[in-house]
C-alpha cells in the first residue's frame, strides 16, 4: 500500500513539473555584419513545445534602417496553413506570420524568419511580439520569449519577456483562413533589384526569359520616380469600414487600405463583397487606378469595349502601355472571370519584369505555372506579393476574389514603397 501511495505521489510531482513547464521562444538577431547575399535574417526557433495549433506573431522594425521583404515560415508550421506579410499596414512597421491547424503541432524547431534588406547604419530597433499561441482546446500555451540581440555590440543581449496573448495591447493580424497565404522558400534571389513604377522605369527581361527586350530604357537622369497618389501614405483617405469585412476577416486591413488609397471600391450599400471571383475589366481598372487613371491616346481597338462602358478607359491605356496579353488584340473579354497567374501576369508586365531567379521548388504544384507566367510568378513569389493557398501550393489556374487580388495590390504598393523610400 505505501508502494502505491509513493509512485502515485512522485506521479503528482511530475504531473505539477510537467504542466509548470513552458515553451520557450528564441529571437535570433544577428550581428549587422552577419549578412547573405546582401540580405539580414531574424529568426524565431521554438524549444520545449508542450504542443500548440495556432500562433500569431509578429516583428516591429524601422523602416527607415531595414525594409522586411520576406516572412518564411518555419519547419514546424509547414503543414499548416499559413499567412504572412512583410508589410503590415498599421502606425508601425512589422512582419505578421499566423498558422493554423486543427491539431497541435509538438515537434521543436524553427518557426519563422524574417528576410531583410541589406540594414543601412542606424539601430533597427526589431521588437518581437507572440500575439497569440493557443493548443487545439483554444487553451493559451504559455511561452517565454528569450531575445539574442547581436546586432549593436555583438554581445548577446539576452531578456526573458513572459508571454500574454490575451493582454489585447497589440493589432490582431489577419486571421489563418487566408486562402492566398503561406508560401515558404529556403532557396531566396540574391538579388532584389530596384524596381520603379512601370510608367517611369526600365524593362529588365529574367534570366530565363530570351526573347528580345524592345522597351526603351529611360535615361539615367530622368528615372527617379515620382510616385503616385495611390503610393503616397499622407494622400491616403480616411479608413471606412465595411459591413460584409468582419474584425476578425483575414484581409481587413488589406481592403481598408486600397480603399483608403483609391485602388478599389466598395458598393454603395456599404459592402465589399470579398469573395467574390474577379474579372478581367476589374484587374486591369485597378492597375488604371494605382496610375492615378491616366488617359489613353487612342480609341478602343476593341469589338467588345465601348465608350459607355465603365472600364473603358482603363482597358485601352492597358492595351496601349502593353500590358494585356498578346492574344487581347480584338477582343478584351472584360467580364470573364480571371484566375491567379494570369493576375500576376499582368501585374510583371505592369511592374516592368523585373528580374527573379527560380523560386517555386517548396511548391508541390510549381509545375502547374504556365510558361506565360513563370517569369511573373518567380518575381512575385520572391517578393512576397503572392504566397501561396497553402504553404505548398500557389493554384495558379485557381479564380481569384476581390479580397484576394486587393491583398496583392496593397503588397506591390509596399513593395514600390520599399524601393523608392
Amino acid at each position: 500500500m505505501k508502494k502505491i501511495i509513493f509512485i502515485l505521489f512522485l506521479l503528482t510531482i511530475l504531473t505539477i513539473n510537467v504542466q509548470a513547464s513552458s515553451a520557450a521562444i528564441t529571437v535570433d538577431i544577428p550581428a549587422k555584419n552577419v549578412l547573405i547575399g546582401d540580405q539580414y535574417y531574424v529568426t524565431v526557433s521554438l524549444e520545449a513545445n508542450p504542443g500548440f495549433a495556432s500562433v500569431q506573431a509578429e516583428l516591429s522594425y524601422d523602416h527607415d534602417v531595414v525594409q522586411c521583404v520576406k516572412v518564411i515560415p518555419g519547419e514546424m508550421v509547414s503543414g499548416m496553413l499559413s499567412v504572412t506579410n512583410p508589410h503590415a499596414a498599421g502606425t508601425q512597421a512589422r512582419a505578421i506570420l499566423v498558422a493554423a491547424s486543427t491539431r497541435n503541432i509538438n515537434q521543436n524547431g524553427k518557426l519563422v524568419t524574417f528576410v531583410f534588406d541589406k540594414p543601412q547604419s542606424g539601430e533597427p530597433n526589431f521588437s518581437f511580439k507572440l500575439t497569440e499561441i493557443r493548443n487545439e482546446h483554444g487553451e493559451d500555451v504559455s511561452c517565454d520569449i528569450v531575445t539574442k540581440n547581436n546586432y549593436v555590440d555583438n554581445k548577446p543581449n539576452d531578456g526573458v519577456i513572459p508571454n500574454n496573448p490575451s493582454d489585447g495591447s497589440s493589432t490582431t493580424p489577419p486571421t489563418p483562413n487566408n486562402p492566398s497565404g503561406g508560401g515558404t522558400s529556403s532557396d531566396l534571389p540574391q538579388d532584389i533589384p530596384t524596381v520603379y513604377p512601370p510608367f517611369l522605369g526600365e524593362t529588365i527581361l529574367p534570366w530565363w526569359d530570351t526573347a528580345p527586350d524592345t522597351t526603351p530604357t529611360v535615361p539615367e537622369e530622368t528615372r527617379k520616380p515620382v510616385l503616385p497618389p495611390a503610393f503616397q501614405d499622407e494622400l491616403m483617405k480616411p479608413i471606412v469600414s465595411f459591413t460584409d469585412v468582419s474584425e476578425s476577416h483575414w484581409a481587413k486591413d488589406y481592403i481598408e487600405e486600397a480603399a483608403a488609397r483609391s485602388v478599389i471600391n466598395g458598393y454603395p450599400d456599404g459592402t465589399f463583397h470579398p469573395d467574390t471571383d474577379m474579372t478581367r475589366a476589374e484587374i486591369f481598372t485597378i492597375l488604371w487606378n494605382l496610375s492615378d487613371k491616366p488617359m489613353p491616346s487612342g480609341d478602343s481597338p476593341f469589338a467588345d469595349v465601348g465608350y459607355e462602358d465603365w472600364y473603358y478607359h482603363a482597358a485601352v491605356w492597358a492595351h496601349e502601355n502593353g500590358y494585356t496579353d498578346e492574344e487581347t488584340t480584338v477582343h478584351f473579354k472584360p467580364h470573364e472571370i480571371i484566375n491567379r497567374e494570369q493576375v500576376i501576369a499582368i501585374l510583371y508586365r505592369y511592374a516592368g519584369r523585373p528580374k527573379a531567379e527560380y523560386i517555386l521548388h517548396p511548391y508541390e504544384d510549381a509545375d502547374a505555372v504556365s510558361d506565360f507566367a513563370l517569369s511573373a510568378m518567380n518575381w512575385a513569389v520572391s517578393q512576397g506579393i503572392i504566397v501561396g493557398m497553402d504553404a505548398t501550393h500557389l493554384v495558379p489556374q485557381g479564380a481569384i476574389t476581390r479580397a484576394q487580388i486587393t491583398t496583392i495590390a496593397v503588397r506591390y504598393i509596399h513593395y514600390i514603397q520599399a524601393q523608392n523610400p
